[in-house]
C-alpha cells in the first residue's frame, strides 16, 4: 500500500514481469510554475517508447517502469485506436502497463485535452495493493461498436495480432 504522500500511476502494456511501485513526492519532478507532478496513464509502446503519444520525454515525461494492475480489470480495445481497462468484480485479469511520471501542467493542459470520449482519468489498484492514477473506460464504453475485449494480452501483442 502506499504510505502517505505518495502516488503511483499505471499504463496499459504489454506481457512481461511487472516492476514498479509508488513514487514518492520528494523525488517527482517540478511542472511549470513550481506545480509539483504526478504519474501518468497512457498505452504502452514497449520499453518506455513514446507510450504518452506525441507528449513524450523530451516534453517532460520521465520513464518510471513496467508495472502492472490487480487482477481486477478487463482490458479493451476501443475501434484498434487504444486501450482502455474496465474494472470488474469477477473474471478479472493484471493488466501489464508501464509508469511515467509527468507534471501537473502536462496532465492538465496536454494529455487529459486528447484523451477520447471512452475514457476518464480514475484510480486503479496495481498488483502489490497501491492505487494509482491511470485512464480508464467510461460507463457503458465498452458497450459500444467496435469495443473488443483484449484481456490476456498486452496492447502492442493485440495490434500485431491484426496484421
Amino acid at each position: 500500500m502506499a504510505e502517505e504522500g505518495e502516488v503511483a500511476a499505471v499504463a496499459a502494456g504489454e506481457g512481461g514481469e511487472a516492476v514498479g511501485g509508488p513514487l514518492e513526492v520528494e523525488e517527482m519532478v517540478e511542472g511549470e510554475e513550481g506545480e509539483g507532478a504526478v504519474g501518468a496513464a497512457a498505452a504502452e509502446a514497449g520499453a518506455g517508447g513514446d507510450a504518452l503519444g506525441e507528449v513524450d520525454v523530451d516534453a517532460g515525461a520521465e520513464f518510471v517502469g513496467p508495472v502492472r494492475t490487480a487482477a481486477r480489470y478487463r482490458f479493451y480495445s476501443v475501434r484498434d485506436e487504444f486501450p482502455g481497462l474496465d474494472p470488474v468484480d469477477t473474471g478479472g485479469a493484471g493488466v501489464p502497463g508501464e509508469l511515467y511520471r509527468v507534471s501537473y501542467a502536462m496532465l492538465r493542459d496536454q494529455l487529459l485535452p486528447r484523451e477520447p470520449p471512452e475514457l476518464e482519468l480514475g484510480i486503479v489498484e496495481l498488483a502489490g495493493g497501491d492505487g494509482s492514477l491511470s485512464m480508464r473506460m467510461r460507463a457503458g464504453a465498452v458497450d459500444a461498436d467496435g469495443v473488443v475485449d483484449i484481456t490476456g494480452q498486452g496492447w502492442l501483442e493485440y495490434l500485431q495480432s491484426l496484421t
